[in-house]
């Protein structure tokens, strides 16, 4: 061995065992540290994407409601010239969501839309089987503001405070929510094959008012709404939603918000009635 040699040992290559663990274990708590950081990124890039859905939704309302006059969608049935034709609030926006050829097809030409996307119906929360049909819709809207004959100016308790359209899963315990309205089935017909519309709080859940000052109650049970029920779990007779934060609505206003999971169910109810006279906060 030279002098060269025992001086100046050969410099070893490589990671020893324990070094490849350490930098092992780094990146695992690096990565323990980004997966938050990212899923709530996520959530709050869908929450953004929902509200903005929402927000069209309500929008496209008082669109319609400034072009007749102040009138809101009636339902089951739309005037066009000439005829009335079996239809559905989800139905008579169309054309305020641009969607025009969907709703000419459908009012004026009678072409089925049974099959139609609409991509502003679906919440990006919504992770419920689609395979039953395409025109399925994550958002009902709230039957005692949006009704026959019913006007923006009508809502006495304030636009602010009164639900317009509100998320739930389309598919719910094997029900299906439906935006659209075949011509064979219209609305109120006996056939047991009609489709079941999005709306809520009629039917299933729905308010009751009474007392001075009144307030209002579920009529079953202080139900609100459900925050990401488990398959088995989902109840078709409420509303559902996806995001952890809360229900998102769209006001009757024309706003945007998310209903805190935690909301008191009379200040819920309180919302969902237009003309009830309670003084309950949502918030």
């Amino acid at each position: 061995m030279s002098f060269l040699t025992r001086a100046y040992p050969r410099r070893r290559i490589g990671f020893t065992l324990i070094e490849l663990l350490v930098v092992l274990a780094i990146i695992a708590v690096m990565i323990g540290l980004l997966l938050p950081a990212v899923q709530s990124v996520r959530v709050t890039a869908k929450r953004m994407q929902n509200l903005n859905n929402l927000k069209q939704l309500g929008l496209a309302v008082h669109q319609y409601a400034s072009a007749r006059g102040g009138r809101l969608p009636t339902f089951p049935y739309e005037q066009v010239p000439g005829s009335i034709v079996p239809s559905t609030v989800h139905m008579q926006l169309l054309p305020y969501v641009e969607q025009e050829n969907l709703y000419r097809a459908y009012f004026r030409q009678g072409t089925p839309v049974t099959d139609s996307y609409v991509k502003v119906f679906r919440s990006p929360f919504d992770d419920t089987d689609w395979a039953y049909k395409s025109s399925l819709t994550s958002y009902a809207y709230n039957p005692h503001v949006i009704s026959p004959f019913r006007r923006i100016e009508g809502i006495t308790d304030g636009t602010t405070g009164t639900i317009l359209f509100a998320e739930r899963y389309a598919v719910c315990a094997g029900e299906a929510f439906q935006f659209h309205s075949p011509i064979s089935y219209p609305y109120g017909s006996a056939s047991s094959q009609r489709p079941t519309f999005a709306e809520f709080a009629r039917g299933d859940y729905y308010p009751i008012t009474s007392g001075v000052p009144p307030v209002s109650v579920a009529s079953d049970r202080s139900v609100t709404f459900q925050v990401r029920p488990l398959a088995g779990e989902c109840d078709p007779r409420q509303l559902s939603t996806g995001d952890p934060k809360g229900l998102p609505c769209a006001m009757a206003d024309g706003s945007v918000r998310v209903v805190s999971r935690g909301v008191a169910p009379a200040a819920f109810w309180s919302a969902v009635t237009p003309d009830a006279g309670e003084v309950v906060p949502l918030d």
